[in-house]
């Protein structure tokens, strides 16, 4: 139905935190990730080769089975597809405490869970587009604008992130942090300007995402 009207339907991907007693952690201790914010809960280590198997086989048997998605979006920031640096609860100088992405920088981890995403789908159907969304990945990464994932990123990938937020802005005497859903300022926010630079210096692909009060 939709697409009779040139509608595109998009796959919305999330990995959800786990319990930590869950039955996956006591047949493969080694895919337990970092323990998260709840300190209840895991998700599952998002370097391991047999997660990254895993999300491909099941990304990939979605592609085929329905055709018509015209490709797949995910938040890599502070929710949506949870991995070792989503949130994780205790903190170390690493930010996580999930042993085998602790030895890895996160912009490592991140661009390479990325990446796989995109590799499983191109790899069943080359025309589908996939958006990742670094939403609050300011909790992981002290590099504001993401610009060192964006460096390791395939070409395949294609970035989102908001026209407008993420930067204080004066109005006379009055400062404001622009965030979610701001009705003060309708962008391109500096943070927003320095990512489309270098996406397109990198030749990927690069959405703006507008907030709905804009």
């Amino acid at each position: 139905r939709c697409d009779k009207y040139g509608i595109g339907i998009y796959l919305v991907l999330s990995a959800p935190k786990i319990p930590g007693n869950h039955e996956v952690f006591i047949n493969h201790p080694e895919v337990k990730g970092a323990t998260q914010w709840d300190r209840e809960s895991n998700c599952l280590c998002s370097s391991h080769p047999k997660v990254l198997n895993y999300y491909n086989e099941a990304i990939s048997n979605i592609f085929l089975k329905v055709p018509a998605l015209k490709g797949v979006i995910f938040i890599i920031g502070g929710e949506g597809l949870h991995h070792c640096f989503t949130r994780p609860k205790p903190r170390t100088d690493k930010g996580t405490c999930c042993p085998r992405c602790g030895r890895l920088s996160p912009d490592r981890v991140v661009s390479g869970l990325m990446n796989s995403v995109a590799r499983a789908v191109k790899s069943v159907r080359p025309d589908a587009t996939i958006i990742a969304w670094p939403y609050s990945a300011h909790i992981w990464s002290e590099d504001k604008e993401q610009l060192g994932v964006i460096k390791k990123l395939s070409k395949d990938v294609t970035l989102m992130d908001v026209f407008e937020k993420d930067e204080i802005r004066r109005f006379g005497n009055v400062s404001q942090n622009i965030f979610d859903y701001s009705i003060s300022f309708i962008g391109p926010s500096e943070r927003f300007k320095r990512q489309y630079e270098l996406t397109k210096s990198l030749s990927i692909p690069m959405w703006g995402k507008t907030e709905s009060a804009v």
